[in-house]
């Protein structure tokens, strides 16, 4: 074994160890002090159950992180951490008591601004030719909407028990893949590893929810994690995690565009992704949650062999993925029509 994967090893066995220590203590905490999750109209969940446990996500990567660095791996630059731990004390703050949208928008405004001020963003739009022109200035546009619509999605993904831990993991194990033995890689793992230890206690039936303070930081930390690797390009990284994310991503763009057709007010709450209309027809959380599991490993799997085989920005797994996506939608329509 080599010292990289040993060491990477070693960082992720703490990872999951320190987040799954901390759920035990947080979990008590976060009852007694009411961060609590009421069911209502638009729940997926009928119990009161403790949110925040997200928190112990944080704490594991920060904790993973200070491991990494102290046994000689690459860890990215401090504004990646500025920026989650900013997003983590945001968040956590709105679990507990709704924050001003202006507070939250500021935060992330923030937090994005350290990241692409330091990286520079991207050169050029992060797909195959002929689409991939340059930007120029307009780079950091495209930098701002990606991590904010990353950021965004992946916190209303959040919605059912194992869902958003599962998805973690499987694009984290995917990022440490194809950004091999660089800083993005390192927290990869990490980030794999402390959304494992989450999942042990967020698996259906969940004894916590992860709220806001482990989705947000989750989706900073993925839409981020391109901007510091020095494996891929920042656009080969975007690209990549774009498709480890993907079912997250897509259901996420295709509900909005399907509620701003139906003239709805997108800015109200709803239970109209396709894994919520999945459980309103009766459909179990670790039932969706296996199956978008697999589908996203498939997916993931084809994005992993066409990178090491030096096509990091391809028309193949988009175009796979819109044919799973479809197959997704499709199957979703089929389950609905048949309850009715």
């Amino acid at each position: 074994m080599s010292s990289f994967l040993l060491n990477l090893t070693i960082t992720g066995l703490v990872s999951i160890s320190v987040t799954c220590l901390t759920l035990y203590y947080l979990i008590p905490y976060l009852t007694r002090k009411a961060f609590l999750d009421i069911p209502n109209s638009r729940s997926s969940h009928a119990k009161v159950t403790p949110r925040g446990g997200g928190l112990a996500v944080v704490v594991g990567i920060l904790t993973g992180s200070c491991v990494a660095f102290f046994l000689g791996l690459t860890i990215p630059h401090y504004t990646f951490y500025i920026g989650l731990v900013l997003m983590a004390i945001t968040s956590f703050l709105d679990d507990k008591k709704s924050l001003p949208v202006y507070i939250r928008l500021s935060a992330h405004i923030i937090a994005m601004g350290l990241v692409i001020g330091f990286t520079g963003g991207l050169k050029s739009l992060p797909f195959a030719s002929p689409l991939n022109f340059e930007l120029g200035y307009f780079g950091y546009v495209i930098s701002a909407v990606w991590i904010i619509s990353v950021i965004n999605f992946f916190n209303f993904l959040d919605g059912i028990d194992g869902f958003a831990g599962s998805q973690a993991m499987i694009a984290g194990i995917s990022a440490c893949t194809v950004f091999w033995n660089d800083a993005s890689s390192v927290v990869g793992i990490i980030i794999a590893l402390s959304a494992l230890g989450f999942l042990f206690y967020n698996w259906h039936p969940a004894k916590v929810f992860m709220g806001d303070v482990g989705s947000v930081s989750l989706g900073f930390a993925f839409a981020t994690l391109p901007f510091y690797s020095t494996t891929l390009k920042i656009e080969e990284g975007v690209f990549s995690i774009a498709i480890f994310l993907w079912f997250f991503l897509a259901d996420g763009a295709f509900t909005l565009i399907r509620r701003l057709l139906n003239k709805e007010k997108i800015w109200e709450a709803h239970r109209s992704h396709l894994y919520q209309r999945l459980n309103k027809s009766g459909w179990a959380h670790d039932k969706i949650v296996i199956m978008v599991i697999f589908l996203s490993v498939i997916l993931s799997s084809v994005q992993i062999y066409c990178v090491k085989d030096g096509m990091a920005i391809n028309w193949y797994t988009p175009g796979f993925g819109i044919f799973l996506f479809s197959f997704y939608v499709l199957f979703v329509f089929k389950v609905e029509s048949t309850k009715k």
